[in-house]
């Protein structure tokens, strides 16, 4: 097919739409109560205030790619794939297996994709969904592509210093897939996104030798940046928070998730926290959020991540019925 082809189909083609996803939780759970007598925390900052009475915690033996190569399984038993029609495998991650090559490469081969499947990944963090949507809805807008996988994966246990009582209690292992495809007769669009790096930040996060939080510095980042990222993104769309059927924040903490409904004045039915027994699982976060909000048929959401960088992402939303 020449260029000029792939550019007349995709003037044909209907928009991307996330038609079906999938994830996998390790059924380990350690308890953040037990944990939390080593560290001075009680069972009420437990629950009130860092939200997180358990993680879940991969077998040591699992590597991010076998993770993925699960949450692809999930997804193909909820909506069977003929694997040999994917173009495009995405891995949103900064815990790859290894340094070289790309984990979705290694994915690829797990999966026994076809020859013409891309694959890339994507480094980023607790804001990474929405950057992976955006790149696949822009790969597939541009080339014509007609079906993609996103997968996303951060298991924050391999780097997490368990000793550290800033991080020991915070991040959980989990793995998802989203399909991005022109096939499917209904789902959602990525009507809009807005993503932003806040300057001289990049050092509330960070990983070398062990990884670093800084937790204060990041709830003030979040208070600070997120909320008019939001307040642009409707601005420009028309629309309000009335128009949203539903917000989906990353799940950093059940703290800054509460200081972020105060701060747009809504409750916990349009922005829930639902990571209690699970922890912080970065990148997936979100779409494990969004794969039980999209079984509900939400007529309109926002997602919103923000985290190491210091960077931010908020996405609409859409559903589509062609």
């Amino acid at each position: 097919m020449t260029v000029n082809d792939q550019l007349t189909d995709l003037e044909q083609s209907p928009w991307p739409l996330i038609t079906a996803m999938g994830s996998f939780i390790p059924e380990n759970r350690i308890s953040n109560v037990t944990l939390g007598e080593r560290f001075g925390k009680d069972r009420d900052f437990i629950e009130r205030k860092l939200g997180f009475t358990a993680r879940a915690v991969k077998p040591a033996s699992m590597k991010t790619s076998d993770m993925c190569v699960r949450a692809f399984e999930k997804l193909e038993q909820k909506h069977p794939l003929d694997r040999a029609q994917i173009d495009l495998l995405a891995v949103v991650t900064q815990n790859p297996d290894q340094k070289i090559p790309h984990v979705s490469a290694i994915v690829h081969h797990k999966l026994g994709l076809s020859r013409h499947c891309a694959t890339f990944d994507i480094s980023q963090g607790c804001a990474g969904y929405a950057v992976g949507l955006a790149a696949v809805n822009g790969w597939m807008t541009t080339l014509g592509t007609k079906n993609a996988v996103l997968l996303t994966c951060d298991p924050y246990s391999e780097i997490v210093d368990q000793n550290d009582p800033a991080t020991a209690m915070v991040f959980g292992d989990a793995a998802t897939a989203t399909l991005v495809s022109r096939e499917g007769d209904r789902g959602y669009r990525l009507r809009d996104a807005l993503f932003g790096t806040l300057p001289d930040s990049f050092n509330c996060l960070t990983c070398e030798d062990r990884f670093f939080m800084d937790g204060r510095q990041v709830s003030m980042n979040v208070m600070n940046c997120v909320p008019a990222a939001i307040e642009t993104i409707l601005l420009r769309n028309g629309l309000g928070l009335q128009d949203l059927s539903q917000i989906i924040f990353h799940q950093a903490s059940l703290y800054v998730v509460d200081a972020l409904r105060s701060k747009l004045n809504i409750g916990s039915d349009m922005a829930p926290f639902a990571a209690a027994s699970i922890g912080n699982s970065v990148s997936s976060s979100i779409p494990l959020l969004l794969e039980q909000v999209m079984a509900s048929h939400q007529k309109r959401i926002l997602i919103c991540g923000f985290g190491i960088g210091f960077s931010w992402s908020v996405a609409i939303l859409e559903r589509v019925e062609r």
